[in-house]
């Protein structure tokens, strides 16, 4: 149970598979033995099963799963947590992930300071500058630390241990009807389909406040390949890789971290810098709360509450602007519980733009989604035509 296993989830794309194998290969495992599953859904291609049995592990033992019934994504990743039975923790990978030349040495040392943390359902080894539930950036705050917590689970690359995992089927086993529908919940996770095992342990976290460990530097790098949930590739998900292998990373407890974000991607840390009653108070620097409670912490202009308090929208992170309180007419402090007739600014949607994209508007910067739009335009029209 000291050893830790690697488990790969396959399904029939064969040139993810051997770039996720060739990375594992580069990976410094400081002379352990470590186990390599390959587990390959049934897809009635040979040549995934082929590339896995070619492989040449070299650092342990190699083991290969067939599977002789299509199980479907969702089934498949919770068949592998079986694993977690067999070793002190294991490295769920999907196989469009790439990983660090440092991602094992940020696993094992994870693990051993987060096995027994009550706040802590699994550890990441991705990191997000994507805030994806409303396509804008993130990136959490900095407070000397090599970790932050957030409440995401995640699937580009995760560690589990067996109490953590074993608590989530356990939940999941009385809760496959559950409603997703909730305004402590974003409709954009929600809406996913309930083939997603990903949605589950989302909800999972939430109902019982727990939170995924995240790198600050990424151990894994998704290439969005085209796959099941997925029918176009993308780079929108690629983040910058740990390289350093002999790292000792700096580790902290769940209390004592001034960055833990929500399911939003809000810092609810912020809520002890307002001066308002924090079980009161909602966090909503990205606008995507349905109904906020009564203290709202907002970029939303539109709402004529009264105004507690008005920050700028110029430091990076966005949270800085608050903990700082860095004056300006872009961020509100509302009370919800009091009407008020307020002066909001007209161009806070190209500000937000702008603020997001790190350009200037310019003439070239127009000129370039001129003709991207054009373009797009042409395209449709083309394809009109041919068909």
């Amino acid at each position: 149970m000291d050893k830790i296993g690697i488990v790969i989830i396959a399904y029939n794309r064969i040139k993810s598979l051997n770039r996720l194998l060739i990375s594992l290969n580069n990976v410094v495992y400081h002379g352990d033995e470590v186990d390599l599953i390959i587990s390959i859904d049934c897809s009635g291609n040979e040549e995934v099963f082929n590339e896995a049995f070619r492989f040449e592990w070299l650092f342990g033992e190699k083991k290969i799963i067939r599977h002789e019934k299509r199980l479907g994504l969702k089934k498949h990743v919770l068949s592998c947590g079986k694993f977690t039975d067999h070793y002190k923790g294991i490295c769920i990978l999907e196989d469009d992930i790439f990983v660090s030349p440092a991602f094992y040495t940020f696993t094992k040392q994870a693990i051993d300071y987060y096995i027994y943390d009550d706040n802590v359902a699994g550890i990441s080894l991705y990191t997000h500058l994507f805030n994806y539930c409303i396509d804008r950036p993130f990136q959490a705050v900095e407070d000397g630390n090599d970790v932050f917590f957030m409440q995401q689970a995640q699937s580009w690359g995760q560690i589990w241990t067996k109490k953590k995992w074993d608590n989530f089927l356990n939940w999941i086993s009385v809760n496959e009807s559950i409603s997703f529908k909730s305004n402590d919940f974003p409709d954009s996770i929600a809406n996913w389909p309930d083939s997603s095992w990903l949605k589950f342990h989302n909800k999972y976290i939430v109902d019982n406040n727990l939170f995924f460990v995240y790198p600050r530097v990424s151990l894994t790098s998704n290439f969005s390949d085209i796959g099941t949930h997925n029918s176009l590739s993308s780079n929108t998900y690629q983040v910058p890789l740990q390289l350093d292998t002999s790292k000792e990373f700096s580790f902290l407890a769940f209390d004592d971290s001034k960055a833990v974000y929500n399911i939003f991607f809000e810092n609810i840390t912020l809520k002890k810098s307002l001066g308002t009653s924090e079980k009161e108070t909602t966090i909503d620097l990205y606008n995507n709360h349905k109904k906020p409670k009564r203290f709202w912490l907002t970029t939303n202009q539109n709402k004529h509450f009264r105004i507690l308090k008005s920050y700028a929208l110029t430091m990076r992170p966005h949270d800085l602007n608050v903990i700082f309180n860095i004056p300006g007419n872009d961020v509100f402090l509302y009370d919800t519980s009091e009407r008020a007739e307020n002066q909001f600014q007209k161009n806070n949607l190209l500000k937000m733009y702008l603020y997001d994209t790190r350009i200037a508007l310019s003439y070239k910067h127009i000129k370039l989604v001129i003709v991207f739009f054009l373009t797009r335009i042409l395209q449709k029209i083309q394809g009109l035509v041919n068909s």
